[in-house]
């Protein structure tokens, strides 16, 4: 794991690493309600961001952002930048 982020509700938190993907857990249950794929390498930072949290911020430093948003739950994935 390289990096963590915890909902402001303390109820979910999003973890990323080496392995090209992004979790998102809950607390309570220790399970993973998501795994976001996309990042052509290792994933070295995350956020929480919009209302109420429901937007998970993923990128590597200097490379690339990648915006993930679960939507009716269907989960929507969109380069935001890239600097390759």
């Amino acid at each position: 794991m390289l990096d963590l982020a915890v909902a402001e509700d303390n109820a979910r938190f999003v973890s990323v690493g080496g392995d090209k993907t992004v979790f998102l857990w809950d607390v309570q249950t220790a399970n993973t309600l998501r795994r976001f794929n996309g990042h052509a390498g290792k994933v070295e930072c995350c956020a929480f961001a919009g209302e109420d949290d429901s937007v998970v911020v993923s990128g590597k430093f200097f490379f690339y952002l990648l915006l993930s948003a679960d939507t009716c739950h269907a989960q929507i994935t969109v380069v935001i930048q890239s600097w390759r």
